[in-house]
């Protein structure tokens, strides 16, 4: 009989790194969780760039570096949300290739996308919370001093929040 030895799962029994998005056109807020603990956070800012494809561009890259420096084993982001006041169908083009490049940067890792109300209903029992809702909870929670210009960053959290609680409770059944 041929012995085998067992391969185990590349994340299994290891650390777990979490990359939380807030996805937008211009900015897009990110978090990075270790084993639940915030590590880090910022902004994907792509708003200076006016040509659309270039900015889709430089929104992929700066994803891709992303990830490659925080190599996460699960990735949850926020649904893109297309918004009527004003809207057309080339901004909806424009958000939609933004959504191809972002999960073609992601790849085959775990990927869990929220919908706005699921998410904030995860973290503060509230799916109706409002923006300065987020950034008084994140705030309070993390004892961060995040503004309103931030509130992206604070989305990310949120969204990185109720991933780890979510994981967490997979992995204790």
């Amino acid at each position: 009989m041929k012995q085998f030895t067992r391969i185990k799962h590349p994340f299994q029994d290891q650390e777990h790194w979490l990359l939380a998005l807030d996805p937008a056109y211009n900015k897009s807020g990110y978090a990075v969780f270790k084993d639940g603990k915030l590590e880090g956070y910022g902004i994907i800012d792509v708003s200076k760039e006016k040509d659309h494809e270039h900015k889709i561009m430089e929104f992929g890259l700066a994803l891709r570096n992303l990830i490659i420096a925080c190599n996460p084993s699960q990735i949850a982001s926020e649904a893109f949300l297309w918004v009527s006041r004003g809207g057309n169908a080339k901004g909806m083009q424009h958000l939609l290739k933004m959504r191809g490049i972002m999960e073609f940067i992601i790849g085959l890792r775990p990927h869990k996308v929220y919908h706005n109300s699921t998410w904030k209903k995860g973290l503060n029992g509230n799916f109706r919370a409002s923006k300065e809702e987020i950034l008084e909870f994140i705030n309070k929670k993390y004892k961060l001093s995040l503004t309103k210009k931030e509130q992206d960053i604070a989305d990310a959290i949120g969204i990185g929040v109720v991933a780890n609680a979510e994981y967490q409770k997979r992995r204790s059944e």
